[in-house]
């Protein structure tokens, strides 16, 4: 998930962008839900990559104890 999360950041960025972009008369609470989405998605990325990191110690710890 590491290695990965960068690109699934710009992507979720440009696809916000994107939205926003497009929408054709953007009110206050557009760009607040926007706000909120990014925020919400960055929040479950950046979980899910914690996640990775410890699964991957645990792993190796593991490993190293069997040797």
């Amino acid at each position: 998930m590491q290695a990965h999360r960068r690109l699934l950041t710009t992507g979720v960025l440009l696809v916000l962008a994107l939205v926003f972009a497009l929408w054709n008369h953007p009110t206050v609470l557009t760009v607040l839900l926007l706000a909120l989405i990014l925020l919400a998605v960055l929040a479950v990325l950046s979980l899910l990559a914690a996640g990775g990191r410890t699964s991957d110690q645990a792993g190796r710890a593991g490993q190293a104890g069997e040797r």
